[in-house]
């Protein structure tokens, strides 16, 4: 009896820290009024995702004209980040910190003027964990959407 109590207990346990551990698309202010947290990270390979992929998580942003942040899980350390604009190809660095990579309202802006609705970015660190993300404009509504890969 003492053994399918012990099996039990080991059942509910894992039960209750695999969904903990597991991770997913992320939390915090997924309103995006804030600070999104992003989910676990992943190890940044040499391709994007295709077009098709679909994202880990979303997150939409009610005001494109503020700074989106970004709050990267514990596993990527001083995250380096960039966003490329898709009509040059040339990569923006983005403002990152020990945890957090923000998109500064002057990038959004200038990439609406260039009429640049969509573009691809990278958050990784010196292991190479981090994350694939597309940032969608929409400059009528005046709102953006993070897609995480």
């Amino acid at each position: 009896m003492s053994v399918l109590r012990s099996l039990l207990a080991f059942v509910l346990a894992l039960v209750l820290v695999v969904p903990a551990t597991a991770g997913s698309g992320g939390g915090g202010d997924n309103a995006g009024n804030g600070v999104w947290i992003l989910p676990r990270s992943s190890v940044i390979g040499g391709l994007v995702p295709p077009a098709l992929t679909p994202p880990r998580g979303t997150c939409h942003f009610t005001n494109n004209a503020q700074a989106l942040q970004m709050k990267v899980s514990a596993e990527v350390v001083n995250p380096i980040a960039f966003l490329v604009n898709p009509l040059s190809g040339i990569p923006i660095v983005l403002t990152s910190t020990i945890d957090t990579v923000t998109i500064p309202p002057s990038v959004i802006s200038s990439l609406v003027t260039a009429n640049v609705t969509s573009a691809m970015g990278t958050i990784f660190d010196a292991s190479n964990r981090g994350y694939y993300f597309r940032l969608r404009i929409d400059p009528v509504a005046g709102t953006a959407d993070i897609d995480i890969f």
